[in-house]
């Protein structure tokens, strides 16, 4: 009679960790690049229309939306659909800083006037 052999199991890869966590960290990435286009675009549309208020608050909102995508860390950043997301997001954060600051009232104007009631 011929006995099985029965083999250790192996231990995990030092890199195990690693690999679980990576694709929750892309799934976060591109949820937040989702959100964040969404974001941008209500802002240029309600800038269009002369919301600015509006607008300001969206163009916040994505900048905060495009700051947590760029700030997560993916070990597939050779990815070509990863590294054109992050231009694209790169791009649109300086769009957003430049129509924040054109849209939001200077803080002398606002103290200026406040100091005037």
């Amino acid at each position: 009679m011929e006995r099985s052999r029965s083999r250790p199991t192996r231990p995990p890869p030092p890199n195990y960790v690693a690999r679980q966590q990576l694709p929750s960290d892309l799934e976060r990435f591109h949820e937040l690049y989702h959100q964040a286009v969404l974001e941008v675009n209500k802002a240029l549309d309600c800038d269009e229309n002369g919301q600015t208020t509006e607008a300001l608050v969206s163009y916040k909102k994505g900048a905060e939306l495009i700051t947590g995508a760029l700030a997560i860390e993916l070990l597939a950043s050779a990815d070509s659909e990863v590294n054109s997301k992050r231009d694209k997001l790169k791009t649109a954060l300086d769009n957003a800083k430049s129509r924040i600051a054109e849209l939001e009232p200077p803080l002398d104007h606002a103290i200026n006037k406040a100091a005037c009631e």
